[in-house]
């Protein structure tokens, strides 16, 4: 993700923050998916999948 956003992969630290503009969703979503999926209800992985949607929206509209 630091690469997509800062073109730099040590930019690593940033990324939340980056990720805080577009509301705190967003960054839960990103560590979420980066997080082992499995264990999940249902209900749980569809609003994951729904709001890592809504961020690659958000993503896709930034750049």
């Amino acid at each position: 993700m630091a690469l997509a956003f800062f073109d730099d992969v040590d930019r690593g630290g940033g990324v939340l923050t980056r990720l805080n503009r577009f509301g705190r969703w967003a960054a839960d979503t990103f560590q979420a998916v980066r997080k082992d999926a499995h264990g999940h209800h249902a209900d749980e992985m569809k609003h994951l999948v729904d709001d890592t949607a809504r961020l690659i929206e958000k993503i896709r509209d930034s750049a």
